[in-house]
């Protein structure tokens, strides 16, 4: 669309491999615009109540920020966080 900001993140690593995430950003407000997966995992609940209070949710709601990070979160669940440099 004309009033998106498209970024894509590309992730290299050394065995060869890469991942690749596309990211599309609403221009007017930097919202994201991400495509919602119905199979959530079950740590973007918000379990604390002043969370949902401070978030403006009802019970058993989602954290909106986790929700939008969860399927990149997911990719890497395998992954260390690091990798030994030579």
């Amino acid at each position: 669309m004309e009033n998106d900001l498209n970024i894509t993140f590309t992730f290299s690593f050394a065995n060869g491999s890469r991942k690749i995430f596309p990211i599309v950003l609403d221009k007017s407000d930097l919202s994201l615009r991400a495509k919602k997966s119905a199979d959530l995992p079950l740590w973007v609940i918000l379990n604390s109540t002043s969370a949902r209070i401070a978030l403006g949710c009802g019970p058993a709601q989602y954290c909106p920020v986790a929700v939008n990070i969860a399927g990149i979160v997911e990719e890497f669940k395998d992954f260390v966080s690091h990798e030994k440099r030579g």
